[in-house]
């Protein structure tokens, strides 16, 4: 259905480009006449978010430029949980068009065109419950919603060829390893990880019982530094080698993220956050910092896929970005109230066509859930689309 919606817009251009070159239009005009013929003749797509939004797909965050059709994003069913969604389609719109940007004090940001659908959940304050999950256009966005900032529930476990432990050690390898080089050796193929025992004594032993459960392929040394008790523990080869596959230069690949399943993708997290990060006071948010921001944006990428709420901060002047994870947080949204309404005009607007109708957007560093559909709720299912489009737009 969505190719044949695709071939009548293309159909209704080349007719309505060649009527004005055979009236004497140039190719720049004609080009433009043809567009505008598309769009007034046919449902304009352009239900739509501005160009600095970016989509989750399963290999990371993409922008519009690099996004492609046949690339499987990561969108929200009709219960809010997180699922696997072909791109059907990647619609860009030159030209000014309004936008509503919804604001926060606190990065949250969000840019659509006033008939592009936010994904929203209402309270309800005599059941003390959360409702279903629905669509809102932006423009019809009321005080009282809840913008979905994350996935109700995690992706299905599915894949995944690691398992838990070793998801684990490449999280503590990635955040506190290091690769050294054995004696008379050229390349770094020595893997080890260090904790002080001081300090971190369950840190110390959560690492040891990875190790041991994945067959008791190291050595371990402890001693005496400035009043600091330490250990390091160095990886036999083979266990070293595949740990270097993964983590080539010990950074994080899209690859990497993509053959992970929900599960290891949590377990890589978590120690990652245990080994780099800091956890705040209140036991619930954990802040990781590092200059590697192409670490930092699949870590954020990997939290939401788990249905963690996870905000980036920007580089500041020491060259540092930070990323900031609540774990516990499955289901965080946005109320509407206290969100900042700005009105302005975008050169360019972009949405993808998703098998869901939904997708998961990142905009200033912060996420949130939207669509890509703003036909009613009846009209949206493809069958749909194409018995009920003259019914919804007369021609």
């Amino acid at each position: 259905f969505h190719n044949a919606e695709r071939f009548n817009r293309q159909v209704t251009f080349v007719a309505a480009y060649r009527l004005a070159r055979e009236a004497g239009a140039d190719h720049k005009a004609a080009f433009e006449q043809a567009t505008k013929a598309t769009y007034d003749g046919h449902f304009d797509y352009g239900a739509c978010v501005d160009d600095a939004t970016e989509i989750l797909t399963t290999t990371g965050w993409k922008k519009r430029a690099d996004l492609q059709v046949g690339d499987v994003a990561i969108a929200t069913d009709a219960s809010g949980r997180a699922v696997h969604s072909k791109v059907l389609a990647v619609n860009v719109y030159e030209g000014d068009r309004e936008v509503i940007e919804f604001k926060s004090s606190n990065r949250f940001s969000m840019v659509l065109t006033p008939n592009h659908d936010a994904v929203i959940q209402n309270y309800s304050s005599r059941d003390k419950k959360w409702q279903g999950v629905r669509k809102v256009r932006a423009d019809s966005l009321k005080n009282h919603h809840f913008i979905l900032r994350t996935p109700l529930a995690p992706l299905d476990e599915q894949g995944g060829i690691y398992g838990e432990d070793f998801a684990s050690l490449l999280g503590w390898i990635a955040a506190e390893g290091w690769y050294s080089k054995y004696r008379k050796t050229t390349a770094a193929t020595d893997v080890r990880i260090g904790q002080s025992v001081t300090h971190n004594p369950e840190y110390v032993a959560e690492i040891r019982g990875i190790l041991e459960r994945l067959g008791g392929e190291f050595k371990e040394y402890t001693y005496e530094r400035s009043r600091d008790v330490l250990t390091t523990f160095v990886l036999r080869r083979s266990l070293g080698r595949r740990i270097q596959e993964c983590l080539p230069e010990k950074v994080l690949t899209p690859d990497l993220v993509a053959s992970m399943s929900t599960s290891e993708m949590r377990a890589f997290l978590m120690a990652f956050l245990k080994g780099g990060g800091t956890q705040y006071e209140t036991g619930r948010a954990w802040a990781v910092g590092q200059k590697n921001g192409a670490n930092l944006d699949l870590l954020q990428a990997m939290a939401t896929m788990c249905g963690m709420r996870a905000t980036l901060s920007p580089i500041n002047s020491d060259g540092m970005a930070h990323l900031y994870v609540v774990p516990d947080d499955t289901g965080a949204r946005s109320h509407v109230r206290p969100l900042e309404q700005i009105r302005r005009v975008e050169p360019l607007v972009w949405c993808p066509t998703t098998e869901h109708g939904t997708w998961i957007a990142r905009r200033n560093g912060a996420v949130f859930v939207t669509g890509n559909s703003n036909r009613p709720r009846i009209m949206q299912g493809n069958v749909a689309k194409v018995l009920l489009l003259f019914k919804q737009y007369g021609q």
